[in-house]
């Protein structure tokens, strides 16, 4: 980005140069309308040499202010994370791909297929285009009965409080649940809010669902989010 500023115009003055030798040529041999074709586009080389200079000038000045930027943030010393963490893999990155696939995959275990749904959970390659068959599995399952219901939620619950992470300074990073045991203050309360207004007459049930076929993945409709399905169409679904 330094060396434009004398290979531009060599460059430019070579072209100029080139053009105005062929003009003799075109005037003497071939047509006036060549000479006339050169004309311009050496004129065209007024506002066009300044644009390239300038887009050249601001792209050095763009390369300049990111290098600065990264040598500063080499400089300063990077803080630890603080509060709850994904955990990390073998690889040493935090990875949330891996670790919903464990949370299913405990859950799952604790359901009426067991280990063979686990399996199948955690042997999916594919979990983030994927993962919408392994939940409506999971929803058929639970809804079984309360019992299963409760177990598979309670199974997934202590499997997250597990596996994530919770660092704070001045402690070795830990899980969450042992976190909630050394931790603890009264940090939280209990309220109640109580709502002045009747209840409606006839209370339906109504969730935003834009696909209009099941297991659609939600990038594909994007433009109808915010459309609302209730009664015999959520039953269908």
């Amino acid at each position: 980005y330094s060396l434009f500023m004398v290979s531009y115009p060599l460059g430019t003055a070579g072209q100029i140069l080139q053009a105005l030798v062929g003009m003799g040529a075109h005037w003497k041999f071939a047509s006036p309308l060549w000479y006339r074709l050169s004309m311009i586009v050496l004129l065209l080389y007024v506002p066009g040499t300044r644009r390239q200079i300038a887009n050249m000038w601001g792209n050095r000045k763009r390369s300049f202010k990111k290098r600065n930027v990264v040598k500063q943030e080499e400089e300063v010393e990077e803080q630890p994370p603080q509060g709850v963490l994904w955990p990390r893999t073998k690889n040493g990155d935090r990875s949330s791909t891996l670790t919903g696939k464990r949370i299913f995959a405990a859950a799952a275990a604790a359901g009426p297929e067991g280990a063979r749904a686990a399996e199948k959970v955690m042997r999916e390659k594919q979990w983030r285009f994927a993962y919408n068959r392994h939940m409506v599995d999971h929803v058929s399952q639970s809804l079984q009965s309360t019992d299963v219901c409760l177990a598979m939620a309670r199974a997934g619950l202590a499997c997250a409080q597990d596996s994530f992470r919770f660092a704070r300074w001045g402690h070795a990073e830990m899980s969450m649940r042992e976190a909630m045991e050394t931790f603890r203050s009264n940090a939280f309360e209990t309220a109640e809010l109580q709502g002045d207004q009747p209840l409606p007459g006839k209370r339906e049930v109504t969730l935003s669902y834009g696909a209009e076929a099941l297991g659609q993945p939600y990038y594909k409709f994007g433009e109808q989010r915010d459309r609302k399905i209730s009664g015999l169409e959520l039953r269908q679904q």
